[in-house]
């Protein structure tokens, strides 16, 4: 009896590991934060709050307290950024002025609080990729 309670127990286990495993079309494996959208350097610098720029973030309910931009550039050393609160700062802006289209901006360990401060515990939120398009 012991013996069925257990290798039913490693089916159901393995079952459920297969559901969870299985890819998603259109995924290729990886989450849907990792995957890069294409954007405009006009929308970028169109942009003063990170917010506008990370599509998953609840942005009526939270605030961006920190995070980190890279700037990976074709022949060119990564140029990266961390910010200690929610804006778009000048020489990221500037790194994203130079670089070329087929460029890849990150936007990485995200972390943010409530805006009414009721609660002062830190989450982090999924990072946002971008390709430039123009």
């Amino acid at each position: 009896m012991k013996t069925k309670i257990i290798l039913s127990t490693m089916i159901a286990l393995a079952i459920s590991f297969a559901v969870v495993a299985q890819k998603q079309p259109g995924k290729k494996g990886k989450s849907a934060s990792t995957q890069t959208t294409g954007i405009t350097k006009a929308k970028l610098f169109g942009t003063t709050n990170v917010e506008d720029l990370l599509p998953e973030f609840p942005k009526t309910k939270f605030k961006v307290i920190s995070y980190k931009l890279s700037v990976i550039q074709k022949g060119k050393d990564p140029a990266e950024f961390e910010s200690t609160n929610n804006q778009v700062s000048r020489p990221m802006k500037e790194t994203i002025k130079t670089a070329a289209p087929g460029s890849k901006i990150y936007i990485e360990y995200v972390k943010g609080q409530l805006k009414d401060n009721t609660d002062t515990i830190v989450k982090t939120f999924r990072p946002a990729a971008y390709v430039l398009t123009e």
